[in-house]
């Protein structure tokens, strides 16, 4: 059954430095790898702290974004290799589908759940949301993480 998953993003104090956060898009990404592998990933929007391993600007990756009328689709990789650069995704929402032809479905004003196998979303830094067809993924992010809450779709 699908449900979607809200985790809250508290801070914590690092022993003698200063805080971090205590979910990242890397903490998601590790904890839905098994599923995230075999989807075709979309960035519909970013809006994160970080400096990119690539050699490009945080500016320039969101601006690629943001004129792209389907988002940046990228593979489970990048996308990995990108969530370790960043610091901190203020706003995000990437979407993820098991039929990679379904990208074509996917805008910023679409039902993300109607279409997608799996949402990632930010919400102002300090609240992810994860919408999932899977129960074991939905069962994954609770065990995982602590302040969460669920609601079935």
């Amino acid at each position: 059954m699908a449900g979607m998953v809200e985790i809250r993003d508290a801070t914590q104090q690092s022993p003698g430095g200063p805080e971090v956060l205590a979910v990242t898009l890397a903490d998601l990404l590790e904890c839905i790898a098994s599923e995230g592998r075999a989807l075709t990933w979309t960035i519909l929007d970013l809006e994160a702290v970080g400096e990119l391993s690539d050699g490009r600007n945080m500016l320039d990756l969101e601006d690629r974004i943001a004129v792209s009328p389907y988002g940046l689709i990228v593979s489970w990789e990048w996308l990995v290799a990108l969530a370790q650069d960043l610091e901190q995704v203020v706003n995000g929402l990437i979407v993820g589908v098991k039929d990679p032809l379904m990208t074509r479905q996917i805008s910023r004003e679409a039902d993300f759940c109607a279409v997608s196998d799996l949402v990632l979303q930010a919400i102002d830094s300090s609240l992810w949301s994860v919408y999932a067809r899977d129960d074991r993924v939905l069962k994954r992010l609770r065990t995982r993480f602590r302040d969460t809450q669920q609601w079935d779709c």
